[in-house]
């Protein structure tokens, strides 16, 4: 299976969750708070299926006389959920430059995205975020996720990460200079299912001691993993109990989601 099938068929498994709903009415909500105009152009990077993208175009285009949307993702799978009044571009090079549409969007968009891109990515792609942009930019990424939390290794590539390939978690500072002074956060939520978390060395301990997550599918090289004998089982119930345990441990709870909008800033406000 190559990444851009393991991209394909997870698009097919999304559903729109309750959790997932309160993301996107938070989306909706700033979009109807700053972009007060008649026409609005909006771009979303790494739409995925549009699960979030549908259900935004739905909910806001009654507000405007003129609405275009424009999506993009890596899938094509995944552009085909999208609605066909949308205009749909397939990202098919690792770094994809999007010069045709420079300065021609009020709002640019990306969720869910920003948290699997190595720093070099990551870089170049909220520098392209923002040369599309007019004005503004919604973001969204998993806030304070313990990435160890969700540690997997794998037994056929070896890889020894996360299971969805998250590479960092955001806490309030980082995610508000995610675009360093190009451009400010003017508002941001908290949302989505509650996140609980033990100490972290709790997580690094059970690594230790063999717990693992038992049936996944690696983010490396795409292949199933389904490793769930008795002997697996039983060692993960053990160091549960010992190490993952509300009962005995303290845990911290947060929504999993920060979803923020940000305003660009001009080059005499820099100065």
């Amino acid at each position: 299976m190559s990444i851009e099938e393991y991209f394909d068929k997870n698009w097919q498994d999304v559903k729109l969750s309750e959790e997932k709903k309160e993301q996107i009415y938070t989306i909706i909500f700033f979009i109807k708070k700053y972009l007060l105009q008649k026409n609005l152009n909006y771009f979303e990077f790494g739409c995925g299926n549009c699960y979030i993208t549908n259900f935004l175009y739905t909910n806001i285009k009654d507000n405007y006389e003129n609405i275009n949307f424009h999506v993009s993702d890596i899938s094509k799978v995944g552009l085909s959920y999208c609605d066909d009044k949308f205009t749909k571009t397939v990202v098919i090079q690792e770094k994809m430059s999007f010069e045709k549409i420079y300065d021609s969007m009020d709002i640019v968009s990306s969720f869910e995205v920003f948290e699997h891109l190595n720093d070099e990515l990551e870089h170049f792609y909220l520098q392209e975020l923002l040369n599309i942009s007019k004005e503004y930019l919604l973001i969204g990424v998993p806030y304070q996720e313990r990435l160890e939390k969700r540690n997997i290794v794998c037994n056929a590539c070896g890889y020894d990460g996360h299971i969805y390939g998250h590479l960092r978690s955001y806490d309030i500072d980082k995610f508000s200079s995610i675009f360093g002074d190009s451009a400010k956060l003017l508002d941001y939520k908290l949302c989505g299912a509650t996140e609980i978390d033990f100490p972290l060395k709790n997580y690094k301990i059970a690594k230790k001691l063999k717990y693992k997550i038992l049936n996944f599918t690696c983010p490396n090289c795409v292949q199933v993993q389904n490793d769930i004998s008795y002997s697996n089982r039983m060692k993960n119930k053990i160091v549960g109990t010992f190490f993952l345990n509300k009962k005995t441990y303290k845990t911290e709870t947060h929504p999993f989601w920060i979803v923020g909008i940000f305003k660009k800033v001009d080059f005499n406000e820099k100065k």
